[in-house]
């Protein structure tokens, strides 16, 4: 899971207005055009945890090897991690 650090590190990079003190800063009445932000938010999101999921494959990997298993079983577990990350290209596209 994330942490609230990287939540609101991730909030910044996606466009969420911060004052110096680490707080969401509206215009001046207060408001916030979010939209744009929360569709870059959910995205940084979501390739966070495809990256996750995809280092379970690659751990899985290693893990096998060291466990003397076959190159095809090695395959396989990384031809799962390969797609997990190419969602994240396609949907870029």
């Amino acid at each position: 899971s994330m942490t609230p650090e990287e939540i609101t590190a991730m909030a910044k990079e996606a466009g969420f207005p911060f004052n110096k003190y680490g707080l969401l800063q509206g215009d001046d009445d207060g408001e916030i055009d979010a939209d744009a932000a929360f569709a870059i938010f959910a995205a940084l999101v979501a390739a966070k945890e495809r990256e996750a999921c995809a280092r379970v494959c690659d751990a899985s990997v290693g893990e096998w090897l060291r466990l003397g298993g076959s190159h095809h079983e090695l395959t396989e577990a990384q031809m799962l991690a390969d797609e997990i990350r190419a969602r994240g290209q396609r949907e870029a596209a």
